[in-house]
């Protein structure tokens, strides 16, 4: 509760201050608001900032009475005007024939406070242009002597800026520009004050405030002033003093509401933190990230992502991280998987006719015409998880997760997301004792069930359904892959070169140069010719040797099969198309360059010293692209690859670190195709502790001159030793060895040289110091 109310006084407080803040702007902007409406008014006609009417301000002011109709004022000073009195506001009387009032306008025009000046007799009203108002006539030696009065006074009142009114203003206005001075400075101590009277814990609002008032205030009766002189009402000390009051309090104004803008309020905020054991987010709802990428998931990653993270299936090969939710009682869900399933052979098919809890699909062969699976076919298939599970399969059908016993188990028990299964002909030994065997001919199930880490597992079964052709199998072998595939090159001066094809069934195999019958092809190539021949994947190899292999062109070849060497030529069936197959013929690999090169001494101001292996290459396969090898030539062991994964490139290179001595190294580099090259180098490496010594110093051409022992880069101060190396004038140079500066003979130089490995004096040290002198 104390904490809340002291909030609560805080939050009032704040306000109380924003709020007088903002009245006292409000104030003084209310004031500059009106003293320009006054003084837009007056420029207009709708009030007047003169002080007609009253002759007692003038009278105070120690102006020279005029008797009325009889002259104007020096300086061209205002006139005010009374019944029987006309009175200089600053000034003496000015006699008519000097440039005077021609007449007088009497009445209701002295009402007005206004005086009119008649300066063409052209322009003189007759006693019927103007109604109410009284005119003495003027006889034509009158009108001559004001005509030449008026040509005497005529550049006085030109209208326009006159730079000459600008020097009056600064002689005789001085008072009043440091009044406006004052009144500016005023301003500052003042707004200073009320803010630390009345609102003392808003010093820097009150010093933004008093500063825009202040400097506000200064610009604005500057301008005014300015205006006021040169454009031709500075000529009159009471007007000048008023104007520039006026433009002041505008600038005030303006001053307030830009410092209102600009402020911005300042808070200290206290904050506290401790260093505690850091700790995972409660559930596991990120621990599937952890899955994501290319490095795998680690107990460690796994359970940063949540505390109920857990890293299923540890140490092995199928690792993955899940949320162990204890409240989880839903079993996974599967589908089918279309990851290991040969697209091009088989397809899934959903199977409409099973009933709930049941679902499945059915597996066609794509090759048959029914749909049904080539005997003596492997099929791949599997199922996906929408959460980790360990999955179970049987060929009946079971009641429970726990009686799935035939053949049990896959994925070897692993709670992961996808798991696939395998289906091979019945009689061959297979590597995993999950594979599903079967036999030729008959429809056939296998029945799925996943259970959760929980351990809830799915009350109905997924199902696979697939049927296998009862007869001999009919179709010719087909071929999928070769090794190494095609489109490889071979190395230089190569003439032959084996290679191996794979089929889906015991097969007997021929290639040739051309593509033709199976029955004519002339090669024959080796392999097994029944299904004890089956390799791990499912697949019978055959052999071939081929021949007539050219460099630097495409060598084409073709291959057929014809199936079951061991039935009779009733049973067996062949290729009717060929698999091509081709061979890139290429060129000697050159090995243009190694570095360091022989003899090179590579040197480093530090005991490791780093050396860069650059090989480059050319010809070859593709232009000389190659991967590079190296060791020590002195190494019986293997090579070892420049920077592994990079691939190949016509240039490559091995950053290595060797301490000070003498090395010999080879490098090999070989292209795709097996052209091969090797280099040698020895180098030398060196390690450079000591900044570069000037070793002469003269005069050359007018010029100081030095000389150092090595590349470096020079720099001098004309005061110590004692500055940065990059604060020093630097010295001209053309090969780093020879150094220039001026010939100055009145200073000396303090000289720091720093070499190209970055060895230079200490900071309160020099290279050497020099003062020139001229002998004679």
């Amino acid at each position: 509760m104390k904490n809340k109310m002291k909030k609560i006084g805080n939050k009032n407080l704040k306000k109380r201050k924003e709020q007088g803040a903002a009245l006292f702007e409000i104030f003084l902007m209310v004031i500059s608001i009106g003293t320009f409406a006054y003084f837009i008014g007056d420029a207009f006609g709708f009030v007047s900032a003169y002080l007609g009417g009253d002759t007692g301000n003038c009278a105070s002011m120690g102006g020279e009475p005029c008797a009325p109709g009889t002259g104007t004022c020096e300086s061209g000073g205002s006139i005010q005007k009374s019944s029987d009195t006309d009175y200089c506001c600053t000034g003496t009387c000015k006699p008519a024939d000097e440039g005077g009032i021609l007449g007088s306008v009497t009445d209701k025009a002295s009402d007005v406070g206004t005086a009119m000046l008649i300066s063409k007799a052209s322009q003189l009203p007759t006693p019927t242009d103007v109604t109410g108002l009284t005119h003495t006539p003027v006889t034509a030696e009158e009108m001559a002597k004001a005509t030449e009065g008026l040509s005497k006074i005529a550049p006085k009142v030109t209208p326009g800026l006159e730079w000459g009114k600008l020097e009056w203003g600064v002689k005789n206005g001085w008072f009043t520009i440091l009044a406006n001075a004052a009144i500016a400075v005023g301003l500052y101590f003042v707004t200073k004050g009320i803010g630390g009277l009345f609102f003392p814990d808003s010093p820097k609002l009150f010093g933004y405030l008093a500063v825009g008032a202040s400097v506000g205030y200064a610009s604005g009766a500057a301008l005014g002033i300015l205006i006021s002189v040169l454009g031709g009402g500075g000529n009159s000390l009471p007007i000048f003093g008023l104007v520039g009051m006026g433009w002041g309090l505008i600038g005030m104004g303006l001053g307030l509401l830009i410092a209102g803008i600009v402020y911005k309020e300042e808070k200290i905020v206290s904050v506290q933190f401790s260093c505690l054991p850091w700790q995972p987010e409660k559930g596991g709802a990120k621990c599937n990230e952890c899955n994501k990428g290319d490095f795998g998931c680690t107990p460690y990653k796994c359970q940063s992502l949540g505390l109920s993270c857990e890293l299923l299936n540890p140490n092995t090969d199928r690792q993955v991280c899940y949320w162990v939710n204890r409240n989880n009682i839903s079993p996974p869900t599967i589908s089918a998987w279309d990851g290991p399933l040969d697209s091009e052979k088989y397809e899934y098919v959903p199977d409409t006719a099973r009933l709930p809890p049941d679902k499945g699909v059915i597996i066609k062969d794509k090759r048959t015409a029914d749909g049904c699976i080539v005997p003596f076919s492997r099929v791949d298939f599997g199922v996906t998880l929408d959460i980790p599970g360990a999955c179970r399969v049987d060929i009946q059908r079971k009641s429970n997760y726990s009686d799935m016993t035939n053949p049990g188990y896959i994925s070897q028990g692993y709670y992961v997301y996808n798991h696939t299964m395998v289906v091979v002909p019945s009689g061959l030994n297979t590597s995993d004792p999950y594979d599903i065997t079967i036999q030729t001919g008959g429809t056939y199930e296998i029945f799925v069930r996943c259970e959760s880490k929980q351990g809830y597992s799915n009350p109905g079964t997924f199902v696979f359904k697939y049927c296998v052709k009862k007869g001999p199998d009919i179709t010719a072998p087909f071929i999928s892959a070769a090794d190494p595939v095609s489109g490889m090159p071979f190395q230089f001066g190569q003439t032959s070169k084996k290679v191996y094809i794979y089929v889906d069934k015991p097969s007997e195999c021929r290639w040739s140069h051309k593509d033709e019958d199976f029955d004519i092809m002339p090669e024959i190539m080796t392999g097994p010719r029944d299904i004890s021949g089956i390799d791990s994947n499912m697949k019978y190899a055959y052999q071939a040797t081929l021949t007539g292999l050219k460099d630097g062109v495409e060598n084409l070849f073709y291959f057929r099969c014809k199936s079951y060497p061991n039935k009779d030529a009733n049973d067996r069936y062949k290729n009717e198309q060929s698999f091509p197959y081709k061979l890139i013929g290429t060129r000697l690999l050159v090995f243009d360059s190694l570095t360091p090169e022989v003899g090179e001494i590579i040197k480093d101001a530090t005991e490791s010293v780093k050396v860069t292996l650059e090989a480059k290459t050319s010809a070859g396969y593709k232009d000389g692209e190659a991967k590079c090898y190296y060791k020590e030539t002195s190494d019986d062991g293997p090579y070892v690859e420049f920077y592994p994964g990079l691939g190949y490139s016509y240039q490559n290179s091995q950053d290595l670190w060797f301490e000070k001595g003498e090395y010999d190294y080879s490098v090999q580099c070989c292209d795709l195709g097996g052209n091969c090259e090797t280099k040698t180098t020895q180098f030398e490496v060196d390690t450079d502790f000591q900044s570069s010594i000037v070793v002469r110093a003269y005069n050359e051409a007018g010029s100081l001159k030095i000389v150092t022992d090595e590349s470096a880069e020079c720099v001098y101060d004309k005061t110590s030793c004692s500055y940065n190396f990059d604060d020093g004038l630097k010295m001209t140079t053309t090969n780093n060895i020879d150094h220039f500066t001026e010939w100055d003979t009145n200073n000396n130089f303090y000289i720091k040289c720093k070499d190209s490995f970055g060895n230079q004096p200490a900071p309160d040290a020099c290279s050497i110091t020099i003062r020139p002198f001229t002998s004679y």
